[in-house]
């Protein structure tokens, strides 16, 4: 990924964000969006992700209860997906985006992930089910 441009830089201290395009596999991509759609379905059941009509109506997300035009097509499921490991791997655990990342607050400011171990179960029962 090419380095920040010095345009690039003024516009998050300006704006506060940063838009950048990330290479994107179509399976991540496909893998992304089946994602999304199952949140909003799981939240918004009246949503049928092929079909355009049922798209309207309140949304129901991590912030409020709206219409698609009052959202300005904008639905926030960061809640939702905040956990998800897919989404953890595309964005955070991705070397383009820590490298934007870095490039705009330091190298100290997001520590890459470890890989973290499972906590060891405290009861008997859960020690003998998970064979620890």
């Amino acid at each position: 990924m090419p380095e920040l441009s010095q345009e690039e830089i003024s516009q998050f201290v300006d704006d506060g964000f940063l838009t950048r395009q990330l290479s994107l596999s179509d399976a991540q991509i496909d893998a992304l969006a089946d994602m999304s759609w199952h949140h909003v379905t799981d939240m918004n059941p009246h949503f049928q992700r092929n079909n355009p009509d049922s798209w309207r109506g309140d949304v129901t997300d991590s912030c409020r209860i709206a219409a698609i035009p009052k959202r300005r097509g904008r639905v926030k499921l960061r809640e939702c997906v905040q956990n998800e490991p897919l989404l953890r791997q595309t964005v955070f655990e991705n070397d383009e985006v820590t490298e934007v990342i870095e490039g705009l607050l330091g190298p100290t400011a997001f520590p890459r992930p470890k890989p973290q171990a499972l906590p060891r179960p405290q009861s008997r029962r859960a020690r003998k089910l998970c064979r620890f």
